[in-house]
């Protein structure tokens, strides 16, 4: 199911527009003493319609749906922010979020002209558990609900922008000495650029489909309403209870090298064991005691302990990833 063009023309025109009043208002508030230039332009505009599409569609089917920016400028790569898949390739932190020399960028801009909100500020925890560190959340204002009301649905039908899919987070000592998640740069390999590949057509396959959810628009609402109402319930799971975005249908996935991701753990002759284990053990809540159910280690020779030693040898770019749902 696609978006007609002529559809597609309205929505792009109307995000055209805003950008423009927004470029007007930065040099209204002097915050820029000179107009961008025709190519400066275009990011900007770029930018607007990956932050205004996010907010469109987090607002559609729940009113108080909203969506992630990190504010963090070291979470983004200093040559090439775009690798990290915090923004959409092409765009950099000053001008997707905030240039710190003149307050401006799509974000702030959007800000300012009271087309966004913030509606959880982020917070980054220097002491070491990274859980109880929060991305800043924004959502769409009534202004920008109002001036997108004919082209609202729409949002859930443009195509996402290109962002980088292989995605590398690996640990890194931070100021206090403690170790913490990183998005990091890498090399490009020709297994990661094959990777790539794989997924820019995996990714372009089903953008070009509409998958999703059979469920009537009243069920979708009630849907949501249910997730919030447990949300408020359960503090300490509301960042898993999430309202449910249709519009997200791509993947991303990490940078693991050209050795397959199984047989590294207990060998080929075992490959299809660290399969079950891997699924089980990134899935599960909490850590697991004994083996997953249903699967057999005694022929490997190695006890429960040892095999998920192996497992976080073989996955150390993921090793946080396992037992956290």
């Amino acid at each position: 199911m696609e978006m007609p063009e002529r559809k597609m023309k309205q929505y792009q025109s109307k995000i055209d527009e805003l950008s423009g009043h927004l470029m007007a208002q930065e040099l209204a508030l002097g915050l820029r003493k000179r107009q961008r230039t025709k190519e400066a332009k275009s990011v900007f505009t770029k930018a607007i319609s990956w932050l205004v599409t996010e907010a469109l569609a987090a607002n559609i089917g729940n009113s108080t749906g909203s969506f992630s920016v990190s504010r963090n400028k070291n979470h983004y790569a200093k040559e090439n922010p775009d690798r990290t898949g915090l923004v959409p390739w092409g765009l950099s932190y000053e001008t997707a979020i905030s240039d710190p020399k003149t307050n401006t960028g799509a974000l702030e801009s959007l800000l300012d002209g009271g087309f966004l909100r913030e509606t959880r500020r982020g917070n980054y925890n220097r002491g070491g558990d990274l859980s109880k560190s929060k991305v800043t959340q924004y959502a769409a204002t009534k202004k920008l609900l109002e001036y997108c009301k004919d082209v609202q649905d729409q949002s859930l039908f443009i195509p996402k922008p290109d962002t980088e899919t292989i995605i590398l987070k690996a640990p890194v000592p931070n100021e206090s000495d403690q170790v913490e998640k990183a998005l990091r740069e890498y090399p490009d390999t020709p297994s990661s650029n094959q990777m790539r590949e794989y997924l820019k057509l995996i990714n372009q396959n089903m953008l070009s489909h509409w998958y999703d959810l059979y469920v009537a628009d009243d069920t979708y609402v009630l849907m949501q309403k249910e997730i919030a109402t447990r949300r408020a319930r359960n503090k300490q799971d509301k960042d898993k209870l999430q309202p449910v975005n249709l519009s997200k249908r791509t993947l991303h996935q990490a940078v693991l090298g050209n050795e397959d991701a199984y047989d590294r753990i207990l060998g080929h002759e075992h490959r299809d064991l660290p399969k079950q284990i891997f699924n089980a053990c990134l899935n599960a809540s909490k850590e697991l005691k004994r083996p997953p159910r249903g699967t057999k280690i005694s022929p490997t020779g190695k006890t429960w302990k040892d095999i998920k030693r192996c497992l976080f040898t073989a996955h150390p770019q993921i090793k946080e990833a396992f037992f956290t749902d």
